[in-house]
């Protein structure tokens, strides 16, 4: 971007007619040299937003269209001119103007944006005769009807290229969420506490809307990036690029990606805060972004970046209290549940990590976890036992692979548990779940599924989901009934969360060895033979372990003689050699990650040239 002050007159002066004596003058070879801005001591400055070097497309420049996007809604048929200042000037104002070679075509004073945040716009309808080809745009700032500053940028009019508008954040108007020029980001608990240090949260996100002009697969806007910038008003934007997504245009079955927003993504946790505007551009290569193929954009002044809290969360009609018809099989349909999280300001929460317990009719209840799950998932990775499949809603078949989690209810359904996979919450706040109960789990006497689902984000100190539903956290219950009404949903009940730091694992379990020979006498030249067996309140410690038999040797020490392994019920026997004499033998059970080590007692057996001698 350059500036030029030597090409501004007084705002009030100007003809907006003045394109016929402009062409006219290019025509004649003039130059029209306008008055110098008079310049003060600490007077405001002034560079444009939009466009600016977000929307650069490498080797070409900045190209403006008036293309009216339509994706996923209508959008205007003109072009954001945006710029802002430094300071706010005493009567203020701001021109934008057209230039062609130094010569004056167009002008168009500032009747959008917020002046008290020193942010200026006008909405440009270019006009059909104007050529196609390379401009200049100005924008001058005025005080007290004086220029104090001008600003410019090259840019290349291309009346068919495509385009993106920028619908949130916005000031005034309508538009989805807010319009008072506020962008929310939201900064999620860590996913888990990581095996060595401390657990931080995750980079805040939020969701630039904007209409496009994408038309069709291989046809017209195919990828949409998003842009942010911590730079002080009235200096050049350092876009920081935050998010891309693919948009109608993109030839891949996977094209309505942008439709519900880009994600924008935050560098820093700092910039939370301080974001002071934001912007978009439309592109139209294919398969992966390339900022070659870069179209026209938009950019939009944040008048307040805030932190969102999450403060409402509910299940959106039809995910509760529905009836479901059995076919004409005796089969279920999936049932599909939609929860959705807000802020502080009604506005969409993304990334949230979102955990649901599903109970009823019966033990055999599956999430949907196929590949085409509504939303993505996850099983739950701590304080949940026993994972088993799911089922694939999509396919109608049960799933191999084990992946959600139960929780055990004596003499009751048993609670099935997922969450949300690593993207939380989507780009409308919204996060979806489906379950399925076979042919036979619903009797007369059990034909209702509950559920609750919570916001797992409430911090206890440690910084980090842990897949408990805590008193504190935002919940919302619901029921469905198969063939019959489903009555009331009773939720789950809380549990308080002391810590979500890791579990400290069990320790080895207690076991015991015990050891007796089937004789206390043998004839020297025989082995004896032993017989014992492990007890322990774990299986796992008794069944087909290693138990090693010890003799004592001649200097006093025992030593292994062999090894055994132990029955499924933790029998085991022995033939061991025997000199003459006495023979002290033991068994020993050694210690593993879960059972501690067992000694039996030290048994004798005596090997004689004759039994019953002394």
């Amino acid at each position: 971007m350059t500036r030029t002050y030597g090409t501004v007159q007084p705002r009030w002066g100007r003809r907006k007619n003045a394109g016929v004596l402009a062409l006219a003058a290019i025509l004649l070879g003039a130059v029209l040299v306008l008055p110098t801005p008079s310049a003060s001591a600490g007077s405001a400055s002034i560079e444009f937003l939009n466009p600016s070097g977000f929307s650069e497309r490498p080797g070409i420049g900045i190209i403006v269209s008036s293309t009216q996007p339509s994706r996923p809604s209508q959008g205007s048929a003109t072009y954001r001119i945006s710029a802002w200042s430094t300071q706010l000037p005493t009567n203020g104002g701001v021109e934008f103007e057209l230039l062609k070679s130094g010569v004056s075509l167009e002008t168009m004073d500032s009747t959008l944006g917020d002046p008290s945040q020193n942010t200026y716009e006008a909405n440009w309808a270019i006009p059909a005769t104007l050529p196609d080809g390379d401009y200049t745009l100005r924008a001058t700032l005025f005080e007290n009807n004086e220029a104090i500053d001008t600003a410019d940028q090259d840019v290349i009019i291309m009346r068919t290229a495509e385009r993106v508008e920028i619908t949130y954040p916005t000031a005034g108007g309508t538009g989805p969420g807010p319009t008072d020029g506020s962008f929310g980001t939201y900064a999620s608990l860590a996913r888990a506490v990581p095996a060595e240090g401390a657990p931080t949260r995750g980079l805040p996100v939020g969701n630039i809307e904007s209409n496009n002009t994408g038309a069709a697969p291989g046809t017209g806007t195919s990828f949409v990036r998003a842009f942010y910038t911590v730079s002080q008003p009235g200096t050049s934007p350092d876009w920081i690029a935050c998010g891309t997504e693919k948009a109608p245009g993109d030839a891949s079955s996977l094209s309505s990606a942008a439709h519900n927003g880009v994600r924008c993504t935050l560098r820093n946790p700092s910039h939370q805060a301080l974001v002071t505007a934001v912007a978009a551009v439309a592109n139209t290569s294919q398969n992966s972004f390339d900022p070659n193929f870069n179209q026209a954009g938009d950019a939009r002044r944040v008048k307040e970046a805030y932190a969102q809290v999450p403060t409402a969360f509910g299940l959106l009609d039809g995910s509760t209290g529905v009836t479901i018809a059995e076919n004409d099989d005796g089969s279920w349909n999936c049932h599909t549940a939609t929860t959705m999280l807000t802020d502080q300001r009604g506005w969409e929460i993304l990334s949230a990590n979102i955990d649901v317990h599903t109970s009823g009719p019966n033990d055999k209840l599956r999430y949907d976890t196929g590949i085409f799950a509504p939303s993505g998932f996850q099983a739950p990775d701590r304080h949940v036992t026993s994972p088993e499949p799911g089922y694939d809603c999509l396919g109608d078949n049960d799933q191999v692979v084990e992946n959600q989690g139960e929780h055990q209810i004596l003499g009751g359904p048993d609670i099935k548990h997922i969450e949300s996979d690593g993207g939380g919450t989507g780009d409308t706040g919204t996060w979806s779940f489906s379950f399925w109960t076979p042919n036979d789990s619903v009797t007369a006497e059990r034909s209702t599924a509950g559920f609750t689902a919570w916001v797992d984000e409430f911090d206890d100190g440690c910084i980090a989901n842990d897949d408990i539903f805590g008193q504190d956290e935002l919940s919302a219950s619901g029921i469905v009934g198969f063939g019959k009404g489903p009555g009331a949903p009773v939720p789950f009940p809380s549990k308080f969360v002391e810590s979500c730091l890791p579990q400290p694992p069990e320790p080895p379990a207690v076991r015991q060895v015990t050891l007796s020979p089937d004789s206390p006498e043998v004839l020297l030249g025989q082995k004896a033979q032993l017989s014992g067996a492990l007890t322990s309140d774990k299986n796992e410690c008794v069944s087909e372990q290693t138990v090693k038999i010890k003799k004592k040797g001649r200097r006093g020490r025992f030593y292994t003689l062999l090894t055994v392994t132990a029955s499924t019920e933790g029998f085991f026997d022995a033939e061991a050699k025997a000199r003459q004499g006495r023979n002290r033998y033991v068994a020993v059970a050694p210690a593993n990650a879960t059972c501690q080590r067992a000694r039996s007692e030290v048994v004798i057996v005596r090997a004689t040239k004759e039994l019953g001698s002394s």
